[in-house]
C-alpha cells in the first residue's frame, strides 16, 4: 500500500526546517521616542533630583504617590529606606543619565538610569505607563550591581 501523504510530510518537515530560523529570532522592542521622552524624564528627573538634594519622602511621594499600588504605603518605608542608604554609603548623587530604553507598546516603558555617585554607579530601572491623565511610574528598582542592570 503506498502512502500518499509522505510528500506532504516531507514537504511540511522541510518548510519547518527553513521557517524555524525566522521564528528563533529575538524579538526587538522598539526604544522610548522624543515623544514618550518628554512625558516620561521630567518626572524620573524631578524624581533624582529631590533624592539629590535628600528629599527622600518628597521623592518617593511625587512618583508614587497616585499610583494606586495596593501595597504603596507599606513599601514606601522600605523604598526610602534603601534609598537613604544608598545615598549615604555612596557619598551623595552627582548627576544621572538615561542608558537604556524600551516600549513594550506605546503607552507601556522601561527606562532604565544611571545615576553617578562618588564611589559607584547605581542603576535605576523604571517601569512606566502612560494614563489618561498622563506618564506614571508603576515598578522602580534599583541595584548597584551592574549585571542586573543588563
Amino acid at each position: 500500500m503506498r502512502h500518499s501523504s509522505l510528500p506532504a510530510l516531507v514537504a511540511a518537515v522541510a518548510l519547518g526546517l527553513f521557517a524555524t530560523p525566522a521564528l528563533a529570532q529575538e524579538h526587538e522592542l522598539p526604544p522610548v521616542t522624543a515623544e514618550q521622552r518628554a512625558g516620561i524624564a521630567p518626572i524620573i528627573d524631578l524624581f533624582l533630583s529631590r533624592l539629590q538634594s535628600d528629599q527622600l519622602e518628597l521623592a518617593y511621594d511625587g512618583l508614587l504617590g497616585d499610583t494606586p499600588m495596593p501595597t504603596r504605603d507599606s513599601v514606601l518605608p522600605t523604598l526610602i529606606g534603601q534609598s537613604r542608604s544608598m545615598v549615604t554609603m555612596y557619598e551623595g548623587i552627582l548627576g544621572w543619565e538615561e542608558v537604556d530604553s524600551v516600549c513594550l507598546a506605546e503607552s507601556v516603558c522601561r527606562v532604565l538610569y544611571v545615576v553617578h555617585t562618588p564611589q559607584v554607579p547605581v542603576f535605576f530601572t523604571f517601569d512606566t505607563y502612560r494614563a489618561p491623565t498622563g506618564w506614571k511610574v508603576t515598578r522602580l528598582t534599583f541595584t548597584d550591581q551592574p549585571q542586573n542592570a543588563y
